[in-house]
C-alpha cells in the first residue's frame, strides 16, 4: 500500500451490536462544561441510552470496562486532538473515560462569545496527571503561520466560521496529535472548488507534518444524518444528508484528504481512524433538538455516544505503537 495509509485499525470484518444493559459507561459532567449545558442536558435523561457499540473481527479491539483500563491505555501520553467541533466532541469523551473520578473544581476551558458558548479550546490532566490532553479548535485545519500570502489564506478558509485558532505552537508540547477536519464547508461554492481547498489544505498539512516528529493520528469526517430525531437506533444502510449542509461530499473529501497522505507522507507517517467506517450508520444517539437554537442538531452527537467508540479504537492504535517501538512481533 502506497505512502501513509496503513489499514484502519479495528474496521475490517466490524460491525455495529447491541450491546445491553443499556448502561451508559460515564454521566456528561454538565458542571465541567457548563457552557454546553443546554446542549447536553437532555443526554442523561434515563432510557434515552441504548447501548450500541462497535464489535470488530479483531478481538484486542474492544471498549475499556473501567477507568484504570482507560488509564493504562493512555499512560504517559500528552495528546492534542486538532479539528472542529467534532474533534471537541471526541475530546470531551476522552476526558469523561479518562478522568470521571477526578474532575478539576474548574475545567481549563475557553469559549467563543460569538458562537454562543462554542468551546474553542479545553485542557485536562488525567490518571493521577500521567495523561495530558488538550483540544484546539481549527475548523479547516491549516495555521495562519503556514500562509504568507493573506489572500491565499482567505481563499483556504472556506467556511463562515470564525474558529481557526493557531495550534502549530502548543502543538510542541504533545506527543501524539489526532487531527481532522471536513464538516465545515460552503455552501455556496461548486463541488470542484471545494475539492480543490480540500487538496490544497491537505498539502499544507503534509509539509508541516514533515518537519514535525509527532505520533500522527487522522480521524476521518463524520456526516451528519437528517431527520435524526426520529431515530433511535442505528441505520440498516448509509443515506446522505441534505445537498445544503454538502454531507454527502464527506466520503470524497475523506479519500481525497488520504490520497494527498499517501503521496506526501513517508511510510508509517500518519495512522487512519476510520471513524467515518465506525459511524455512517449511526443516525441514533444525535443531540436532535437544541433549545438554544429552537433547531434540529443532526451532526453532533450525545454523550456517552459514538464518540466513545472513536476513543476506542484510539487506545488500540496507541497500544499497538508502543509494542511496535518495543519490538513486539506479534502485534500487527
Amino acid at each position: 500500500m502506497p505512502g501513509a495509509r496503513p489499514a484502519p485499525a479495528c474496521v475490517s470484518g466490524g460491525k455495529l451490536v447491541r450491546d445491553p444493559p443499556d448502561v451508559p459507561p460515564y454521566e456528561f459532567n454538565l458542571t465541567a462544561f457548563k457552557g454546553q449545558h443546554d446542549r447536553y442536558s437532555h443526554c442523561n435523561q434515563p432510557g434515552s441510552y441504548h447501548r450500541w457499540t462497535w464489535r470488530a473481527a479483531d478481538r484486542s479491539c474492544k471498549m475499556p470496562t473501567s477507568r484504570d483500563e482507560w488509564c493504562q491505555r493512555f499512560a504517559s501520553r500528552s495528546i492534542l486532538f486538532v479539528g472542529d467541533s467534532m474533534s471537541g466532541q471526541m475530546y470531551i469523551s476522552l476526558v469523561h473515560l479518562l478522568g470521571s473520578a477526578e474532575w478539576p473544581q474548574e475545567l481549563a476551558i475557553r469559549y467563543d462569545q460569538k458562537r454562543i458558548n462554542d468551546m474553542i479550546t479545553s485542557e485536562f490532566r488525567a490518571c493521577d496527571g500521567s495523561v495530558h490532553v488538550q483540544f484546539i479548535r481549527n475548523d479547516e485545519l491549516i495555521d495562519p503561520s503556514w500562509v504568507v500570502n493573506k489572500n491565499s489564506f482567505t481563499y483556504l478558509l472556506q467556511s463562515h466560521s470564525p474558529n481557526n485558532w493557531p495550534f502549530v505552537k502548543a502543538a510542541r508540547a504533545f506527543s501524539t496529535l489526532v487531527l481532522n477536519t471536513g464538516v465545515h464547508m460552503s455552501q455556496t461554492a461548486s463541488a470542484d472548488t471545494l475539492a480543490a481547498r480540500v487538496e490544497m489544505r491537505a498539502r499544507f498539512l503534509v509539509g508541516w507534518l514533515n518537519r514535525t516528529q509527532h505520533d500522527v493520528v487522522w480521524r476521518t469526517t463524520v456526516p451528519g444524518h437528517p431527520k435524526c430525531s426520529y431515530h433511535v437506533d442505528p441505520l440498516e444502510r448509509e443515506t446522505t444528508g441534505p445537498a445544503h449542509y454538502r454531507w454527502d461530499l464527506a466520503a470524497v473529501h475523506n479519500e481525497l484528504r488520504l490520497r494527498v497522505f499517501d503521496e506526501g507522507l513517508p511510510p508509517g507517517r500518519l495512522r487512519v481512524l476510520d471513524a467515518y467506517a465506525l459511524t455512517r450508520l449511526r443516525a441514533d444517539r444525535h443531540l436532535g433538538y437544541v433549545r438554544r437554537s429552537n433547531s434540529e442538531d443532526c451532526l453532533h452527537y450525545c454523550l456517552p455516544g459514538p464518540p466513545d467508540d472513536w476513543n476506542m479504537v484510539l487506545a488500540r492504535m496507541l497500544l499497538v505503537n508502543v509494542r511496535r517501538k518495543a519490538g513486539d512481533a506479534d502485534m500487527e
